[in-house]
């Protein structure tokens, strides 16, 4: 799945795990990783989610007009062309019943010329809350990603969520926030749902969107940068006596 440079790369990093104090792993899964990887993990260790900001990225003051529906997607993310593939032909069939508008945010390798595909390019975090305000909701098919941030400050934003059911999103996106489509889990071969099954959740998302955009803020509050900040406060002081 990964050259041997990367692998080699990732296992230099977890050699550290057998010399900490306390082991912080951002999901269950990355834990599960590491175990199945590295090996048990002996050492003391709590799962800490990543954290967002919630007063940076926020819900839009101004209401967003309901069409054109629009999604957006991380560009600087896509593994492979088979994501990109699936994700754009979805789309396509969700307009062929509503209007609808994508937005591509970050680096996009590949070559797309549509008039309703904006490519944002580039950006910072200063812009970053300004991008997720002009869209609807999330489209975010990677393959067991671990812990996304582009989830998070998505959600924070009052998006929902259509992803991959796999890797560390069950534990950031719940059932009221998004829609997470079941894949197989495995480490050699990347996989993803079928192109009806993601068109059909989009427009699940579009026919409740107030609930699921409600639910997405809420879902955010539980991962704000000051309780993340808190508990590593508290570990340290504990390790620190």
């Amino acid at each position: 799945l990964y050259p041997q440079r990367v692998v080699d790369r990732i296992n230099g990093l977890m050699k550290p795990m057998l010399l900490a104090d306390f082991i912080v792993f951002q999901t269950k899964f990355t834990k599960h990783c590491a175990e199945q990887f590295v090996g048990p993990v002996t050492k003391p260790h709590e799962v800490i989610i990543n954290p967002v900001d919630t007063k940076k990225f926020k819900p839009t003051d101004s209401t967003l007009t309901a069409e054109p529906f629009t999604i957006i997607m991380a560009g600087n993310h896509f593994e492979s062309e088979e994501r990109m593939k699936v994700s754009i032909e979805a789309v396509k069939k969700v307009r062929e019943k509503t209007p609808l508008k994508l937005i591509i945010i970050g680096k996009c390798e590949f070559d797309i010329n549509e008039d309703w595909i904006e490519k944002a390019g580039a950006f910072t975090q200063e812009k970053a809350p300004t991008l997720y305000q002009k869209a609807h909701m999330l489209l975010h098919l990677k393959y067991l990603d671990p812990c996304p941030t582009v989830v998070l400050e998505a959600l924070a934003t009052g998006l929902p969520v259509v992803g991959q059911g796999n890797g560390g999103m069950p534990e950031l996106v719940d059932p009221q926030s998004g829609i997470l489509l079941p894949v197989a889990e495995e480490f050699t071969k990347l996989h993803y749902p079928q192109v009806d099954e993601v068109a059909e959740a989009i427009l699940k998302i579009k026919a409740e969107l107030p609930r699921y955009s409600n639910s997405a803020r809420t879902q955010a509050l539980k991962f704000d940068k000051e309780i993340w900040l808190n508990r590593h406060e508290a570990i340290f002081n504990k390790l620190l006596q």
